[in-house]
């Protein structure tokens, strides 16, 4: 089950950044904080936002979005069921596992505080290249109810600064449901 959870959240950096479409748009939110848009299903045991000009790919199985056809930037996000007691226990279950994913493998930021829907999260910020190529990726992991939920930043290195004020707008305004309520 952890190789499974791990090849998944790794085939969908790589869904996400090289494959993304132009199909598919956001559904109509009234909700949604000033320029950004939902990107998640209204199945998604989330909202996920991100900004009004981004393109949502409607092709992957999880919630998707990038920048542009020039620049494959991208956030997704993720939940998978854990026994992990927090973000540090549920990032070091798998860090070995999530390494061999990669070649390049190095980490940046190693379990930085963070806050994801109000709840304790941890930021992993780290390099690796897939199919030969290197990206910068940063991922915030937030453990409630028996869930992980993980937002993936993942960029070239030389775009990773220029859009990552975007993915922090899209960690704020990130919601957690729980039930019919959103924490």
């Amino acid at each position: 089950m952890k190789r499974i959870s791990v090849l998944l959240l790794t085939l969908v950096a790589i869904l996400c950044f090289v494959s993304c479409s132009t199909q598919g748009a956001g559904v109509v939110d009234e909700s949604a904080p000033s320029g950004m848009k939902l990107a998640s299903g209204q199945g998604a045991y989330f909202k996920m936002y991100v900004p009004q000009d981004w393109v949502i790919d409607a092709s992957t199985a999880t919630p998707c979005a990038y920048v542009s056809e020039l620049d494959r930037t991208n956030i997704s996000a993720i939940r998978v069921a854990t026994a992990a007691a927090d973000a540090a226990a549920y990032w070091q279950e798998y860090a070995d596992e999530f390494s061999k994913s990669f070649t390049n493998y190095t980490i940046v930021t190693d379990g930085e505080n963070a806050t994801l829907s109000g709840n304790d999260a941890k930021k992993y910020v780290y390099t690796a290249s897939l199919t030969g190529v290197e990206y910068k990726y940063c991922s915030v992991v937030c453990v409630r109810d028996g869930s992980a939920y993980i937002l993936t930043y993942t960029s070239s290195p030389d775009l990773y600064d220029k859009n990552y004020e975007s993915f922090t707008s899209v960690c704020n305004n990130f919601m957690i449901k729980t039930g019919s309520v959103e924490k």
